[in-house]
């Protein structure tokens, strides 16, 4: 699904999240920016379908890129660049969760990386807020899970919160980089510290980076830790007498049907719930020759 941009014109504009390259957007901003307008292109995280276009924006209108220190790299040198340069290590993170479609899906990492071209180019950090006017302005909000540098942007006067790919709309699902990737601070444990900051700021309308706004915040929440208890659930009646499995093992006997690449992300979040499962005294692992074997206490 392509991701949403936001357009903030003020005294200082900011384009939060540009997407993937798009040959009408500078042509939109034309439209819509004052004439010498001093444009900011603010960045949730480093994914490319959220910020591919930076570059050809930054070319046209001089426009400064910023994301978080953390994922500054993912920006300068491409993401699926910065995971292939780590072959080794996420290799070994995979074996550990008994994922056996390695080869498949690096070639297809590595094809996916192919068809971009990421011009490393100047991208600084994010700093605490940014002015929108002397009256307003963005709190940045450090936000990990879906990435280590992932934030949001509460426009505190007006109660928004522009959420990237930390909370979306009920039909979608945020995916974490550590458990697929091996990247730190992106876990199931930095996803809920980060959802339980925004519950607290409780904004009142929900930017989000993939599909429609919504405004229902405590609900949609709330959504995702039933969704999290059923899922448990789910995995634990898994399990025979006995039975020793993996994370993979787990997620090809609940019919997760993708393959491939997107299978790495249910294989991910299963993994997520393991350990879980066990600091709750549910299951015990052991590790053999590299891999996590999984059983029921």
């Amino acid at each position: 699904m392509p991701s949403s941009s936001y357009l903030i014109v003020g005294e200082k504009s900011f384009l939060i999240d540009p997407g993937y390259k798009n040959e009408s957007l500078p042509l939109v901003l034309k439209e819509l920016l004052p004439s010498g307008a001093e444009l900011q292109i603010l960045l949730t995280h480093g994914h490319i379908d959220h910020y591919e276009s930076s570059f050809e924006i930054k070319r046209t209108f001089g426009a400064t890129i910023y994301v978080h220190q953390r994922d500054v790299k993912k920006v300068s040198i491409g993401a699926l660049r910065e995971v292939l340069s780590r072959k080794e290590e996420v290799q070994s993170h995979w074996r550990s969760l008994g994922f056996m479609e390695f080869e498949e899906v690096w070639r297809e990492l590595g094809t996916i990386q192919a068809l971009y071209v990421d011009p490393i180019d100047e991208v600084l950090p994010l700093p605490p807020s940014l002015k929108i006017s002397e009256s307003e302005e963005l709190r940045v909000i450090h936000t990990p899970g879906h990435t280590s540098g992932s934030v949001s942007f509460l426009w505190s006067k007006r109660s928004v919160l522009f959420s990237g790919d930390l909370l979306l709309p009920s039909d979608q699902e945020t995916w974490l980089s550590g458990p697929c990737f091996g990247e730190e601070d992106a876990f199931l444990e930095d996803y809920e510290r980060s959802l339980k900051k925004i519950a607290n700021i409780s904004p009142e309308l929900i930017l989000p980076g993939h599909g429609e706004p919504f405004s229902n915040v405590t609900e949609r929440i709330s959504e995702i830790y039933l969704k999290k208890k059923k899922r448990k659930k789910e995995i634990l009646n898994a399990f025979e007498k006995n039975e020793k499995l993996t994370a993979y093992s787990i997620s090809l006997r609940l019919g997760d049907k993708p393959k491939g690449y997107p299978r790495l992300f249910h294989v991910g979040m299963i993994f997520e719930l393991l350990k879980e499962l066990e600091k709750e005294n549910f299951l015990k692992s052991e590790i053999r020759d590299g891999v996590i074997l999984w059983r029921k206490v």
